[in-house]
């Protein structure tokens, strides 16, 4: 009976120690105040107006909203067929935090004529930083065309994260470009059309 007894105790304390540590653990650990301070944009394809900016609140996901991000369309000029904007998004976090940006978004969609390609492609750093995601897609009109192609979700899982000690913000640079050579009177169109988001994976430094 008193073996018994002291073989609950044992399982007791077990559990209380796993819970204990699944509590303390980075994984399930979050900072206290997380707030998205401006969002800058510099490049030939930024929109005009002022992006909106939103953080979940769980402070896991960020999304950036606007209006017609990049469009290249041709027949066009070579300046024309490709289109850059690099984006800053400001944010501001406890010290003694660091944060993982993965699972890039960007809403876009592609249709070529025949014998046409498009690429798009996103780089995003922290500032001052590692490379958080770099990623390229290429689109083929092929000897048909193309309609109505997507960009790729949910691009990146980056191991590298911001720098510990100081508050640093996230760099994304967004470039389309179409080449038509092989078609120089078809038309084609790239946009990245509404919105940026990705994901924030939050640790203790």
């Amino acid at each position: 009976m008193a073996m018994a007894k002291r073989s609950v105790i044992a399982v007791l304390l077990a559990m209380a120690v796993l819970l204990l540590a699944c509590a303390s653990s980075p994984a399930a650990a979050q900072p206290g105040r997380v707030s998205i301070t401006g969002v800058s944009l510099l490049g030939s394809g930024c929109p005009r107006a002022s992006p909106k900016a939103t953080l979940s609140r769980d402070k896991k996901f960020v999304k950036v909203e606007f209006t017609n991000l990049l469009d290249v369309s041709v027949p066009a000029r070579l300046v024309n067929r490709q289109k850059a904007c690099t984006m800053t998004v400001g944010l501001s976090y406890p010290r003694g935090w660091k944060y993982t940006a993965t699972r890039f978004t960007v809403v876009g969609f592609v249709n070529l004529a025949a014998w046409q390609t498009a690429r798009y492609s996103l780089r995003s750093y922290y500032q001052g930083g590692a490379t958080a995601c770099n990623h390229m897609q290429l689109f083929s009109g092929g000897s048909k065309g193309l309609r109505n192609a997507v960009f790729a979700k949910d691009v990146c899982t980056s191991a590298a994260s911001s720098t510990c000690g100081t508050i640093r913000g996230l760099v994304c640079i967004v470039r389309v470009s179409i080449n038509n050579q092989r078609n120089p009177r078809g038309r084609g169109t790239i946009k990245a059309t509404n919105a940026l988001s990705f994901s924030l994976a939050w640790s203790r430094c």
